[in-house]
């Protein structure tokens, strides 16, 4: 845990999905779980744009929220934990901006995965040179309902937050929130992963 009283002349941000790789991974392991019920919702939001358009007006990435809630509740962390290891292998074998990763691995500064993919899967890209990686949290158990702490259209609050640790903020991102713009101290790049499927 970092203090006050830790202070970067820099950290470097960088955001997993359509950035680091060519992938939402949230989706993906939706995907290999349930996959009757990941097409399904997928063509529902794909059919119901108003949708997408809600989900922007309420900053919840509904899309998500309906996919994870509808599958990994039936998951015991076990059957999660194995499928996230075996599509981060999955990805790190054919889906990863290995020309961004050797540029930040060649830098110095704090290294920061930040994502709105849930941990059970972001936590997986922490060995690729990461010092931190700060996602959503997803929490599904037989005993416990659902819940999701999503970071979707909330990473600029991190980011604010980061600011008190380092003095300038590098972030790497597909498609940054608006909201980056407003911090000082904060040089925004965007980066779209070109191999998307």
């Amino acid at each position: 845990m970092f203090t006050s009283e830790h202070r970067f002349s820099y950290c470097i941000v960088v955001d997993l999905d359509y950035t680091l790789v060519n992938v939402d991974t949230s989706a993906a392991l939706v995907r290999r779980l349930c996959p009757w019920k990941y097409k399904f919702f997928s063509l529902v939001f794909m059919v119901l744009k108003p949708l997408a358009l809600l989900s922007r007006k309420l900053n919840k990435d509904l899309y998500k929220l309906i996919l994870l809630r509808y599958c990994l509740n039936r998951y015991i962390n076990l059957d999660l934990e194995n499928a996230a290891k075996s599509l981060y292998y999955e990805v790190r074998k054919s889906g990863l901006n290995v020309p961004l990763l050797n540029t930040i691995k060649k830098t110095g500064g704090l290294k920061i995965l930040l994502t709105a993919s849930i941990d059970i899967i972001a936590k997986k890209f922490k060995d690729l040179g990461f010092d931190l990686v700060i996602s959503s949290v997803v929490k599904c158990s037989e005993t416990r309902p659902f819940s999701l702490l999503d970071l979707y259209a909330k990473k600029h609050v991190i980011l604010s937050h980061l600011l008190k640790y380092c003095g300038k903020l590098l972030i790497i991102e597909d498609s940054p929130e608006p909201q980056y713009y407003e911090l000082q101290g904060v040089k925004v790049f965007r980066v779209v992963y070109n191999e998307r499927e």
